[in-house]
């Protein structure tokens, strides 16, 4: 800045000037958010992943996470992220260099429909109040699983022959009849986890017996109805897995059969009558395996041969 001044009456240029400087630094940053997969059954699960990159201008203050925020449509409903996100390393990110942070989460649609989700970031720079934000959008396409009832495998018993070797449905690789895997009619042949007067029952005839207050006997029924589902139509992998776990429930080998529990500390074959914890376990397996049945019902089932 240059002044100007002349004394009053005379001509004289009177000057001076003087220059200061300030540091206008630019703080930004980039958000981006995928979904996998891209389109999904109802059941299925949905990763969400977001990164969030600081663009600022080298000279920027490092930038301190205030929030994150994830809204998902239909509905609106909105969760949380921050302290996700904190964990992930995004509660500083450093300007020079660049930094990126990158954080995971799921979600399991129980409708059809497309789900639509935003994620909103809220940053500052240290030392000054400004608020950085941006946002990431992502969608999923759900579609109608199918997912038959227990009520429906019991009354179309006709609808299991549909594959000539039943290892497809149930494992196994039986070259004798009444071995599981052996290509015949699997409503004829034994369920291999049996004790007591079910002794020698075959598929059919536990999915048909009466429960009477015994878990064993309900869970074996919905393992059952799965293992065909799964067979028929396919089930998301937390349902395999939830039916590696019944059979380490049923059978006595020890042996874990790799599902996520990594243990097998049960030996309850199907007429046993649990109580106690092992009551709670048959409960709490069986309620996974009905649960997933209820959310993604049978409306959009193909029509079985048999049926």
């Amino acid at each position: 800045m240059t002044a100007h001044y002349h004394p009053d009456g005379f001509t004289n240029d009177i000057t001076a000037s003087d220059d200061h400087s300030v540091n206008l630094f630019q703080p930004s940053i980039d958000v981006t958010k995928t979904c996998a997969p891209s389109q999904v059954k109802v059941g299925e699960t949905i990763t969400f992943t977001c990164t969030i990159t600081n663009t600022s201008s080298t000279d920027s203050p490092n930038l301190i996470l205030d929030s994150v925020t994830d809204v998902r449509n239909p509905g609106g409903v909105s969760t949380d992220l921050t302290a996700i996100a904190a964990a992930a390393g995004c509660d500083v990110l450093t300007s020079n260099p660049s930094e990126t942070c990158s954080f995971s989460y799921t979600f399991t649609p129980s409708a059809t429909g497309t789900v639509t989700n935003t994620v909103t970031a809220h940053y500052h720079p240290d030392g000054f109040a400004n608020d950085i934000t941006d946002e990431g959008t992502c969608s999923v396409e759900v579609v109608g699983g199918c997912a038959h009832t227990p009520g429906f495998w019991k009354t179309h018993p006709g609808t299991w022959d549909q594959f000539s070797d039943y290892s497809t449905a149930f494992g196994g690789s039986g070259t004798t009849a009444g071995e599981a895997g052996f290509p015949a009619f699997i409503t004829t042949t034994p369920f291999p986890y049996t004790t007591g007067s079910f002794t020698g029952a075959t598929y059919l005839d536990i999915l048909l017996a009466p429960v009477a207050g015994d878990r064993s006997v309900a869970l074996a029924q919905m393992y059952i109805v799965n293992k065909l589902n799964a067979a028929y139509f396919g089930v998301p992998a937390n349902i395999a897995d939830t039916l590696k776990e019944v059979e380490d429930f049923f059978d006595s080998d020890f042996v874990d059969n790799t599902d996520s529990n990594l243990t097998d500390t049960w030996a309850v074959p199907v007429g046993s009558n649990p109580t106690g914890a092992t009551q709670t376990e048959a409960n709490r397996l069986q309620k996974i395996l009905a649960d997933y049945i209820t959310a993604v019902g049978d409306t959009g089932c193909p029509t079985l041969p048999g049926a």
